[in-house]
């Protein structure tokens, strides 16, 4: 049986890392695409991010570029280094033609290439994957205006582009296929959520787990996952629990984490802080299955994927209440409203008080369910029913 030729779009990636729910995810179903026998997949790629993939199928992109002596935590350098990108991908339009493209994200690095290729060689089946919308930059509260503003804008135009050619949308959640609805998206949308490599994660947590006193953060270290909530949160935990430590697992930019760093020294916690950085994921769920209860004041998600690891170790969870959130566990997570920095201290020493337990069960037996084998599953047939 002849191969469906599909060519994969990473173009946003900045590093040999993965640091966001949505390039795990990508590198997620590209495993699974590669190792697919009904498909001949290629990905299209930054040269600095080559050995994120175990595959000889790469086109590479960022060559033009010194882009390993830029500031990549500029947010204008990477404007412009995406846009470099989009131009060299233009290149390997001659191979992507007729065949099928699949962009990672709405990054608009991704989306030029693939919506110019669609409107030389209309045959091409594109499909694309949208995480999460961006508000106005009057209304998100949680970043810098400045980013604010690139994202929506980028963002918006990028949507234009997807909805005059792109086949096929897949999103994270029901909101924003709502949302893509209401702004006369015709294509087919399918939410398809996300996943975690569950088997893979069980073989990883400690058959005996020692609860220690502490308490923990896993994510980005970023203002839209609401960590400069987190001092204030902290100190207020603090006031009540004197001997707990707050472990931060994740990365940010360097002025970004210095003004976290300096918000944890004005609440006179710094020193129960710990900055883990970057970790490898045994030792990431060794941290999370040791600690007392587990934070996550994010103020906007797409899906959310490091509190369906949360759940399957186990502990207990305090989160704001997102829509998608709801959407996934319904009234089994404790939540409390968005920025709600009081009632959420209030919480988490109810929880470290046994004055109210989250249900851990419902919550694992939920995360469970969400194997990236059976996401994989459902967007490929969507794929071969195009």
């Amino acid at each position: 049986m002849k191969k469906v030729k599909l060519f994969i779009f990473f173009n946003q990636l900045l590093d040999s890392k993965l640091y966001t729910g949505g390039e795990t995810r990508g590198v997620e179903i590209f495993n699974r695409f590669n190792h697919d026998i009904k498909f001949n997949v290629s990905v299209i790629c930054p040269k600095l991010a080559k050995s994120v993939f175990q595959t000889k199928n790469i086109l590479t992109t960022g060559n033009i570029l010194p882009e390993n002596k830029l500031p990549l935590q500029n947010l204008f350098i990477v404007v412009f280094i995406y846009l470099f990108r989009a131009i060299e991908s233009l290149r390997y339009i001659s191979k992507i033609k007729n065949n099928y493209i699949y962009t990672n994200g709405d990054f608009f690095c991704n989306i030029i290439p693939a919506f110019i290729c669609k409107v030389f060689y209309p045959k091409t089946k594109w499909v694309v994957i949208i995480h999460h919308i961006n508000v106005s930059p009057y209304t998100r509260k949680s970043n810098f205006f400045i980013s604010n503003l690139f994202s929506y804008l980028l963002q918006q135009f990028s949507f234009q582009l997807i909805k005059y050619q792109a086949d096929l949308v897949f999103t994270d959640n029901q909101s924003v296929k709502k949302y893509l609805i209401f702004q006369n998206f015709k294509q087919p949308i399918y939410p398809v959520g996300n996943g975690i490599n569950v088997n893979y994660i069980k073989k990883l947590l400690p058959k005996k787990t020692i609860i220690k006193n502490q308490i923990c953060y896993f994510g980005r270290l970023s203002p839209t996952k609401g960590v400069m909530d987190l001092p204030e949160i902290f100190s207020g935990i603090l006031m009540k629990k004197p001997n707990l430590t707050l472990n931060l697992i994740g990365i940010g930019l360097d002025d970004f984490v210095s003004k976290l760093r300096q918000k944890f020294r004005y609440y006179k916690c710094l020193d129960k802080v710990i900055f883990h950085g970057f970790l490898d994921y045994p030792e990431i769920y060794k941290i999370i299955t040791q600690s007392k209860l587990c934070l996550f004041p994010s103020y906007e998600e797409g899906w959310g994927i490091t509190l369906l690891e949360y759940a399957i170790c186990q502990r207990p969870i305090i989160a704001y209440r997102l829509p998608v959130f709801t959407e996934i566990f319904d009234n089994n997570l404790t939540t409390v409203k968005i920025g709600d920095i009081a009632r959420f201290t209030k919480k988490s020493l109810d929880i470290l008080n046994n004055r109210c337990k989250p249900s851990l069960k419902n919550c694992y037996n939920i995360a469970i369910k969400y194997d990236w084998e059976k996401i994989y599953q459902i967007e490929k047939q969507h794929i071969l029913n195009i």
